[in-house]
């Protein structure tokens, strides 16, 4: 079960590596218009270009330290980052129900895991 764990770690940060990348990279591909529900023209807005990119730099920091705690085995450092994508995915699905899911319930079921192993 431990290894379980350490996988679905690993998943979660895999999935705000790609999120960053998006945010960072691919504001301008159809792929982000299509998660973020956003029109292609809103997208060329410097203004969402820059808050997609603050956006990125936060799933790029969040995504290293659950690596950095799960490849070194550092569980403190596991929690507090799996804590992090639990309050801001919360917080994402008073806007959307579908963050919780996305976001949230991966890094709970996580969370849960390595505090029973």
């Amino acid at each position: 079960m431990k290894t379980l764990a350490l996988v679905l770690c690993l998943c979660v940060a895999l999935e705000h590596l790609f999120i960053a990348y998006i945010e960072l990279f691919a504001t301008h591909r159809p792929i982000c218009s299509k998660l973020f529900r956003l029109k292609p023209e809103v997208l060329q807005n410097p203004n969402i270009q820059n808050l997609f990119k603050n956006l990125g730099i936060y799933n790029l920091c969040v995504a290293l330290g659950l690596l950095y705690g799960t490849i070194f085995s550092h569980y403190q450092i596991q929690v507090i980052f799996l804590l992090f994508i639990i309050i801001v995915g919360i917080y994402g699905s008073l806007s959307s129900k579908s963050i919780f899911f996305k976001q949230a319930l991966p890094a709970l079921v996580a969370l849960v895991l390595l505090a029973l192993f």
